[in-house]
């Protein structure tokens, strides 16, 4: 189970770029596979890339577009999901 605390960050492997905010490449060196992120998925990057925590990243989405909280909670965990599932976020080690 994921917390609201958990944050996440960029696999050491993968690089990406985006077009003025609306959708982004990300390609995974090691895999050689790049995917294409939608305008919500490389919101969702960007605010991984600025280290923040899940919440932080539903409050992104609720800022940046017209949608429930619930929905934004969905989208954020979903996309982190398949984020994960192809190599390209992981979580942060805990630090104490």
């Amino acid at each position: 189970m994921t917390v609201d605390s958990t944050r996440f960050e960029v696999s050491p492997d993968v690089v990406a770029t985006d077009f003025e905010g609306e959708n982004a490449v990300v390609l995974n060196l090691a895999t050689k596979k790049y995917y294409t992120l939608n305008e919500s998925a490389t919101a969702i990057w960007s605010g991984i890339e600025r280290r923040l925590d899940l919440a932080g990243l539903v409050g992104l989405l609720l800022e940046e577009f017209e949608v429930s909280e619930d929905r934004a909670r969905e989208s954020v965990t979903y996309t982190l999901a398949r984020l994960q599932a192809q190599q390209l976020v992981r979580p942060c080690p805990d630090v104490a």
